[in-house]
């Protein structure tokens, strides 16, 4: 669903599952696995007729962590936020018959640690992810 406010902007709210983690810098087997419902708020700007730059701020939820060391896998959202605040920024292009083509980088704003008890580990960094995207737009 976009909503168009003028020939070279819309607004573009969206709903993505992501699943996100990290491996421990100390301990190569160490993993951490987030799931997130997030739910970015789109500005996009085209230059061209086809190609766009896209910012806006994201929110989003836990669903599920984990942190796995090869051999057990321990779940870890009660030390984690339930919530996540980003900025996403990316770039894309809109093709012929309604295909998008994106690349985003979202860069979180707070820390994924819920406690200062965790503030230093590894817990304790923000969200930083690369997503590549492709979609289709009904209608166009």
């Amino acid at each position: 669903m976009t909503g168009k406010l003028s020939e070279r902007a819309q607004f573009q709210p969206e709903f993505v599952y992501s699943v996100q983690g990290a491996q421990a810098s100390t301990n190569s087997d160490v993993k951490f696995h987030y799931n997130y419902f997030n739910v970015p708020m789109v500005f996009k700007l085209f230059p061209s007729e086809h190609f766009f730059f896209q910012a806006g701020p994201q929110i989003g939820f836990l669903v599920s962590a984990n942190a796995t060391n090869g051999r057990s896998d321990v779940s870890i959202k009660s030390q984690l936020n339930s919530v996540d605040y980003s900025l996403a920024l990316g770039i894309g292009g809109d093709f012929a018959d309604g295909l998008q083509l994106s690349a985003r980088y979202n860069l979180g704003l707070n820390s994924t640690a819920s406690s200062s008890n965790y503030a230093n580990n590894s817990l304790s960094y923000p969200n930083r992810v690369f997503q590549l995207s492709l979609g289709y737009t009904f209608g166009k």
